[in-house]
Formats: structure tokens, C-alpha cells, sequence
């Protein structure tokens, strides 16, 4: 069960702070530090916007613990849906994303509930329709800046240069024997010096 800080009911929407800590099973605090009066402002925005919409159906959960450079996002999870917000965007520029991402997210859902998980594109005219009826502007993408996920990379080279890959790229050439070649000399991409498997 989880206890009172970690989760809490409010209304028909749910808040849920921090992000899972795999090791622990528990929650962690996020990384953005935004207030709880602030938190309960998205809730009410949340409510407030499912019920204009007329939607039926209850306010899904609501998760501060989204990083990286995406300020919100909606989704389904086992079947439920769940709304999850960028704490840094919000603490960093306020008045960029309130109400505006929440309005944003929010329509994600009602299109989804409208029209089925084939019925529309993401940002397409049934979105941006729900987007003008909030009142807002129909953006994809915002302007605050985000520290995204710190990716790792490995050293591979070629015959010209050194290149930088992907863990993923990198696993599929080890694991999975895939060959990837350099654009401009076309040669094989082999391990760099700091990669492992890389010829001693």
C-alpha cells in the first residue's frame, strides 16, 4: 500500500509525485521541485478540462515524473490511461506550460476516447479542434529548455573518421551481428579504441 505523500486522491483524478525507483520498488522525489500548491492547480486545470469537454469517464491519474525534454505526456498503461508532467518544465517557465501542456495532454486523451487508438493522428485536425476549444494554441512542441536523458555512447571508427553510436546500434552490432557503414567512405564501422570488443 502505498502512504499519503506518495500518492493522493483528489476528486476523480489522481496525483502521483517523484519517479519509480526500480531498485526499491518505491518512489523517489522528482526532479523539478514544484510546489504542492502548483500540483493541485494542474489537478483542478485537469478536471475542469475534462468536464468542458463533456467527456465521460473519470479524470485519469496524474504523474509528476516525467524527465527529459518532453514537458508532458498521455498515455495507456495496462489499459489505463495516465497523464505524466514534466516537473523542471513547469518550475522553469510557469506561464508556458499552464494551462497550455496540460490542455495539450488532455486533448491527447479525448481524442483517443473519441475516436479509438486508430481513429486520428496525434496532432491532426481532431486534435488541434479540442486544443481551440480550451482556448489554446495548438502546439506540438514548446520552447522551454529541458535537460534530456543522458544517453551513452560508443566509440566505433571507419576509414575517415571516428563515429559515435547509440547503446541500441552499439548492442545490435554485438548481440545481433548488424554491420553499419560510414556515409561518406562507405567502409564497415568497427570498434573504436574505449569500446569494448574492440581488437587489442
Amino acid at each position: 500500500m502505498k502512504s499519503a505523500a506518495e500518492k493522493t486522491k483528489v476528486q476523480s483524478g489522481t496525483c502521483r509525485d517523484g519517479q519509480y525507483d526500480n531498485s526499491r520498488g518505491g518512489l523517489q522525489d522528482p526532479a523539478g521541485t514544484l510546489s504542492d500548491e502548483k500540483k493541485k492547480r494542474i489537478l483542478e486545470k485537469a478536471r475542469e478540462l475534462y468536464n468542458q469537454s463533456g467527456s465521460k469517464g473519470e479524470v485519469p491519474e496524474v504523474c509528476f515524473n516525467l524527465k527529459g525534454r518532453a514537458a508532458g505526456q498521455w498515455r495507456m498503461t495496462g489499459g489505463q490511461e495516465q497523464l505524466r508532467f514534466n516537473p523542471q518544465a513547469f518550475v522553469l517557465d510557469w506561464d508556458a506550460h499552464f494551462p497550455a501542456t496540460v490542455a495539450h495532454e488532455i486533448a491527447h486523451s479525448l481524442v483517443y476516447r473519441d475516436h479509438g487508438p486508430r481513429g486520428a493522428r496525434p496532432h491532426g485536425p481532431e486534435w488541434q479542434a479540442r486544443m481551440r476549444a480550451f482556448g489554446c494554441e495548438p502546439r506540438v512542441t514548446h520552447d522551454t529548455p529541458l535537460s534530456g536523458r543522458k544517453m551513452k555512447t560508443h566509440d566505433y571508427a571507419c576509414d575517415c573518421r571516428h563515429h559515435l553510436l547509440s547503446a541500441r546500434r552499439h548492442h545490435l552490432i554485438q548481440r545481433k551481428h548488424y554491420r553499419y557503414q560510414c556515409r561518406q567512405c562507405g567502409a564497415t564501422l568497427r570498434p573504436g579504441k574505449n569500446t569494448r570488443g574492440a581488437a587489442d
